[in-house]
């Protein structure tokens, strides 16, 4: 590479880096505090271990007996989605067609009207991880900041490489607040943890789109993914939701409900669940069921286990993304390129802003 493309590259990477460093370090900053949330979000009284055989088909019939009542409730037939209680966490979060939520402790008829203080603030660093607490706008803005900052980094790394001969470990912390110190950090970040920060931004930048990457992966499910083994029936008593239930778990024996969301606004007639399968390595699951309640039949069905490349897609991005895919040593990991990212977003902004008011690093 040229010096004249080589300086025209790094200002282009300075401008773009200057332009997405706030959104940045409040993603970096959000989640990394989402790695740890149950420590942090999840009172201790709320906390269970691993149940033995015997309690979790216990655990299955309640949850299945409270599926059934929500799924009756006329007050949960115009809403976008219910995310169940699960094991941790005592209230089911209902989202709302405009956005917001609400939240129902189990078996309770209507919402909770005294919410924990941190399971709103769980829910507040979720939405600035995801959306930045922009609504509609910031889902946009996270859609187009995730691919331009694995973008940046891959740059960053290129333009790294000619000077590596020069990092020193030193560098890592600064020793000021000028301008070649802020530089220095940056390539010292950048070089020590750069790989990191680019699997930190490319897993962003999918989560980010991955409904458009899975509508893009979906032709490629094996068709036995879809179809329900021949030895099933999809038909059930109609208007039966005690039934309804029950072909569910003719499909799927094992499997945990994590999700409900009606699909003919007002009707309750049709809806559809979210299922995680024995299996399946994505915490909320990815296989799903669609019946037609009043109708008595399965409308639609898919097992992620049997799902090929896209199960496959699924299983891995989520825990990749999360820190969960290699444990025990990936989470902290992880949580070190989250603050290193952020603060090489933020020594990369100031000493592109200070440029020309120090030289630059040896």
């Amino acid at each position: 590479m040229t010096v004249r493309r080589s300086r025209t590259l790094a200002r282009l990477h300075g401008w773009a880096g200057v332009l997405v460093a706030l959104p940045l370090l409040l993603i970096a900053a959000s989640g990394t505090a989402l790695l740890y949330k149950d420590a942090l979000f999840v009172p201790a009284t709320w906390r269970a271990n691993e149940a033995s055989d015997a309690a979790a088909v216990d655990g299955q019939s309640a949850a299945d007996a409270e599926v059934v009542r929500l799924i009756a409730m006329p007050a949960l037939q115009r809403v976008d989605s219910i995310q169940l209680a699960r094991g941790r966490r005592a209230f089911h979060v209902v989202e709302q067609p405009d956005g917001a939520a609400a939240y129902w402790r189990r078996g309770a008829t209507t919402p909770s009207a005294a919410v924990p203080l941190r399971l709103r603030a769980e829910r507040t660093v979720l939405e600035l991880h995801e959306h930045l607490l922009l609504g509609a706008a910031g889902d946009v803005a996270v859609r187009m900041i995730g691919p331009l900052v694995a973008v940046l980094l891959g740059v960053g790394l290129v333009l790294w490489w000619p000077l590596r001969r020069g990092w020193r470990a030193r560098d890592l912390l600064p020793r000021g607040t000028g301008r070649p110190q802020l530089l220095r950090a940056h390539l010292a970040l950048g070089g020590a943890l750069g790989l990191l920060f680019l699997v930190h931004a490319t897993s962003g930048a999918l989560m980010a789109n991955n409904p458009s990457v899975r509508a893009w992966l979906k032709p490629f499910t094996p068709p036995q993914a879809t179809r329900p083994p021949a030895d099933r029936p999809l038909g059930f008593a109609p208007g039966d939701a005690v039934a309804a239930i029950a072909a569910v778990r003719v499909l799927f024996p094992g499997g945990e409900i994590t999700q409900l969301a009606p699909t003919a606004e007002g009707t309750a007639t049709t809806w559809s669940m979210k299922l995680r399968l024995p299996g399946e390595d994505h915490p909320n699951g990815r296989s799903n069921v669609t019946l037609d309640v009043a109708g008595g039949m399965v409308l639609a069905l898919r097992d992620a286990r049997l799902a090929g490349a896209p199960g496959a897609y699924d299983d891995t991005l989520f825990p990749l993304h999360t820190g969960t895919l290699l444990a025990p040593w990936q989470r902290p990991l992880w949580l070190l390129g989250g603050f290193a990212l952020a603060c090489a977003a933020l020594a990369g902004a100031l000493s592109f802003l200070r440029r020309g008011r120090g030289r630059p690093p040896a």
